[in-house]
């Protein structure tokens, strides 16, 4: 593998969509409420928000390898699964992936701190929630995600969430709103199922390395309905805020992404399933909720 390839395994740079979502949402909102846009700051919000991802899933296969998940998690699968990881293969040291996640998280904090001079204080302070989310979410002592209280799920919630559409949305106007944190919720909740979706494929090692997500807490099935019960509510959210008059009427586009949810659904209630199957579920989970983000955001702007 050259470098290029190696840093892109090691990230996961695949699911940087994720995030590019939240800030286009958030930019989008900041249109729609306050009629302002700035396309430098938004080409200067998505580069700083990607690098705080890439940052974060570095960190966090560092701190998976060092507590024995992916060690185990490389040892239950065969050696063309698609899923691995450059650090137990020994493609990639921990120590380089470490000095990776660190310079990321670097510049992460020097575009928040050009923000904070150009905009105000409150950029910086999203910007370091984003990164304490990131970073501990795996990283000792807080462990976020072993802790069997949600608080990994908590912190997806807000890292792809209330952290990019509010930072996104007050870059662009200056303020913070309530109702552009409301706009949040949607990602929040779909990149929190897409998580736990993909946390069925990693079951069995993190049982085995008592890494107690909160899929492992809640057992297969009903993690499935907790992820179905997430997608709901990210619907409902906007479309009651359409009815009621919080948001466009236009934001109803989301519904178009349907037959995309309806899918992920159709592969959540299959009987059966084996890993591969979780696999395609995380992937049309994935999928649903970019599909849903973007027609949320034109519908924003129309």
């Amino acid at each position: 593998m050259n470098l290029l390839a190696k840093i892109f395994r090691l990230t996961r740079i695949q699911f940087t969509p994720v995030i590019i979502v939240p800030v286009i949402v958030g930019t989008a909102a900041a249109w729609s409420f306050k009629q302002v846009f700035n396309p430098a700051y938004l080409i200067l919000a998505l580069i700083g928000s990607i690098l705080l991802h890439l940052a974060s899933n570095t960190i966090d296969d560092v701190f998976d390898y060092s507590s024995g998940v992916d060690k185990a998690s490389d040892k239950m699968f065969p050696p063309d699964f698609p899923g691995w990881k450059v650090i137990p293969r020994g493609v990639m040291t921990l120590h380089t992936a470490k000095i990776y996640s660190y310079v990321m998280f670097g510049i992460t904090l020097s575009i928040g701190l050009y923000f904070t001079l150009a905009v105000g204080y409150w950029a910086i302070i999203l910007a370091t929630i984003g990164m304490f989310l990131g970073y501990f979410y795996t990283a000792p002592p807080l462990m976020l995600d072993f802790r069997g209280k949600g608080f990994g799920e908590i912190s997806i919630f807000l890292s792809f969430g209330l952290v990019p559409v509010l930072g996104s949305y007050y870059i662009q106007t200056g303020q913070l709103s309530l109702l552009a944190a409301l706009v949040s919720v949607p990602s929040g909740l779909l990149t929190t199922s897409v998580l736990m979706n993909h946390n069925q494929i990693f079951f069995e090692p993190y049982v085995q390395t008592s890494k107690r997500t909160l899929t492992i807490v809640l057992g297969r099935e009903w993690a499935l309905k907790t992820t179905m019960a997430l997608t709901v509510l990210a619907y409902l959210v906007v479309v009651t805020s359409s009815v009621i008059g919080l948001l466009p009427q236009t934001t109803l586009l989301v519904l178009l992404a349907l037959p995309f949810t309806l899918k992920q659904l159709k592969i959540s209630i299959k009987k059966n399933k084996v890993i591969p199957d979780y696999a395609a579920l995380t992937q049309a989970t994935f999928v649903a909720g970019i599909v849903f983000g973007l027609l949320f955001a034109v519908g924003l702007l129309l």
